[in-house]
């Protein structure tokens, strides 16, 4: 008895293959299966192999082909969308020029004398891949090949008995690559046989059914020229990595959610994109506040103020906390409160007694304030937003009481996001591959790495070096102020990127 992929099994691949493109790097997570395109066609390290462009289109024609519609007729399991007719060509075949070759040299191309395309792997392609791709806050995120191949071969028949190794081993049979190459950049989860398969073929109607499902009718929009000014409508899409993981924290019941990353980063900017995003972009039911060291109980839930109607001349008053729990009771829609720099302050001493009844499990329960004496609930709907820099030692690091009431989703510097920022500020794309490889030097020069939005607007090496001396060298002395040879060291890599930018050569450095 022949045995097929499950219908259930493969939607839990899209699902899973989408979730690890959001643990890894995810735009660079595009690159897994063009990469994969040119291995089964025979490129390696050690032979030029034949591969053009047709290849690719042969390859996604094969596996990515989903529905009717001849506009959009790929899809991608990643982003979890449909992919226009030229997709191939116009992302697939510039992405592996562009990015994979002139960036990261993780492969080499030539032509012949008779005009054709040849392809050869670098020596270090798989250390290459695994940290541009995989590699996400120091920690490796491999793809279980499981979910691949299921999704790979999701109309193929199989022989009775089959299970998940049989998925393995012909995935290894497609694309085949050396054991100490597919251990790095791949890991195996077993899995029950019947999970897997069913006796029913799942053909190429029903597989169609099943992506059409999951597919997410969204446009991705690209970030702002400066993502750190004010907006009233949110870029971001639905299948945006960051946006996806607050929907599933949010969806696990959450009291709150903090942001985390080194400066640079734009963690205010994508916390008030995301306060945008869940509330359909109505700033009317946003309210942001920024802590710092002198604020208190008073200045934040309830506190006295000056009256002509008292004896005492004060009176108790709901501050801008109560005041958004007001405005929460008073819809049904969510309101989202956002934190900046949560850990300036003291939030502990800030909060009082809201930490208990910020918790998912006691919201809606009431309590009595303390001042006014009246009572209280946090309602469901209020959503608590904030952004922190762990990384900085001048301030107050969140106690555990603050830690294990909020979530945390850290927002990590991106290099694809530096090299966008300089091209669409006009920088030269050779000279932008240039800044982009010394960022990434940066990440393990500093101790908790530097942001991407230094790189604003910077469209020439002019500006570059302004940039350099009045806020990059000034925060690398910050961080560096006891380690004097780090610092050092980072000055004379910016001196070496200079002379590169001017058309030094390498050894002059």
């Amino acid at each position: 008895m022949s045995r097929y992929i499950s219908k259930d099994r493969l939607k839990s691949a899209i699902i899973n293959l989408s979730e690890w493109r959001a643990k890894a790097q995810s735009q660079a997570s595009a690159h897994l299966f063009p990469t994969l395109s040119i291995i089964a066609a025979g490129v390696n390290t050690s032979d030029w192999t034949h591969y053009e462009e047709q290849d690719d289109f042969a390859f996604f024609d094969r596996y990515f082909r989903a529905g009717r519609d001849e506009q959009n007729p790929y899809f991608d399991p990643l982003l979890r969308k449909m992919r226009i007719h030229s997709h191939p060509h116009s992302n697939i075949s510039t992405a592996r020029k562009n990015t994979l070759e002139n960036r990261w040299g993780a492969v080499e191309s030539r032509r012949t004398d008779d005009n054709e395309s040849e392809w050869k792997l670098g020596i270090d392609w798989v250390d290459t891949f695994a940290k541009r791709v995989m590699t996400k806050g120091g920690e490796l995120n491999r793809p279980n090949v499981v979910d691949c191949a299921a999704w790979l071969f999701r109309v193929d028949k199989f022989d009775d008995g089959a299970d998940a190794r049989t998925l393995e081993n012909k995935f290894r049979d497609e694309f085949p690559i050396a054991d100490d190459a597919y251990n790095r950049l791949f890991e195996f989860r077993d899995e029950p046989a019947e999970k897997l398969f069913s006796d029913s073929p799942l053909t190429d109607e029903v597989a169609d059914e099943i992506i059409a499902s999951l597919v997410i009718d969204s446009t991705p929009k690209q970030l702002p020229v400066s993502p750190t000014q004010e907006s009233q409508s949110s870029v971001l899409s639905d299948d945006d990595s960051l946006m996806q993981e607050v929907s599933a924290v949010l969806g696990m019941g959450s009291s709150g959610i903090i942001f985390r990353g080194c400066p640079g980063t734009g963690k205010t900017w994508y916390a008030w994109q995301v306060a945008l995003k869940l509330t359909d972009n109505d700033p009317s039911r946003i309210v942001r506040v920024q802590f710092h060291s002198s604020m208190g109980y008073e200045d934040f839930v309830e506190g006295y103020k000056p009256t002509q109607n008292s004896k005492s001349g004060f009176e108790v008053v709901p501050k801008t906390f109560l005041q958004t729990v007001e405005l929460a009771n008073g819809t049904d829609k969510p309101v989202v409160f956002i934190i900046d720099e949560i850990n300036r302050g003291d939030p502990s001493r800030v909060f009082g007694e809201l930490l208990t009844y910020i918790e998912d499990g006691w919201r809606g329960v009431q309590f009595t304030t303390p001042f006014r004496g009246e009572p209280v609930s946090i309602p469901r709907n209020l959503i608590l937003l904030a952004t922190m820099n762990q990384h900085d030692r001048s301030i107050t690091q969140l106690d555990m009481a603050m830690l294990r009431r909020f979530d945390h989703i850290d927002i990590y510097p991106s290099s694809d996001l530096t090299n966008q920022f300089l091209i669409d500020a006009g920088m030269v794309a050779t000279d932008a591959s240039k800044i982009t490889e010394w960022f990434e030097q940066m990440q393990q020069l500093l101790p908790f790495g530097m942001g991407h939005t230094y790189f604003l607007n910077v469209g020439d090496n002019g500006r570059l070096a302004q940039v350099w001396r009045y806020r990059i060298l000034p925060f690398c002395e910050s961080v560096l102020e006891f380690e004097p040879d780090k610092l050092g060291h980072v000055s004379q890599s910016f001196k070496a990127l200079e002379r590169r930018l001017s058309g030094q050569q390498e050894s002059d450095d």
